[in-house]
């Protein structure tokens, strides 16, 4: 390990020299995509703003009042998915509302779940 010669200076420069350069051609590739996704939000932007309606206003039909679903509760519901997602509440369309069973079979999650929320509740 006293000497290396120059063989072995050549094989150390050609691998950092690939791998740098291969690491320069990702770099390009990554700032490509990021070039012609600004593009295409671009134009989905530009295709909202030349539609009929503002983008604050979507069409959608409205919630019919049903099983004890008024317009005030529709409105709530909306104003509590807007604040949990960070939307604003002409971006979301509540597509329908029914209630859930009572207890555990209301719920899509395992009983370990559903210990959890009545925990956190409870904090």
């Amino acid at each position: 390990m006293s000497n290396i010669g120059l063989y072995e200076w050549t094989v150390v420069l050609i691998g950092m020299g690939t791998v740098f350069i291969t690491l320069i051609g990702l770099w390009w590739i990554l700032e490509g995509f990021s070039v012609v996704a600004g593009r295409l939000a671009r134009k989905k932007a530009e295709a909202v703003r030349s539609a009929d309606l503002p983008p604050s206003a979507p069409a959608q039909a409205p919630v019919r009042a049903s099983a004890g679903v008024t317009p005030e509760v529709v409105a709530a519901i909306t104003a509590a998915v807007a604040a949990a997602t960070g939307r604003g509440p002409s971006e979301i369309r509540i597509a329908r509302i029914s209630p859930s069973s009572p207890g555990l079979a209301g719920l899509n999650t395992p009983v370990w779940g559903y210990a959890n929320r009545l925990a956190a509740g409870r904090r």
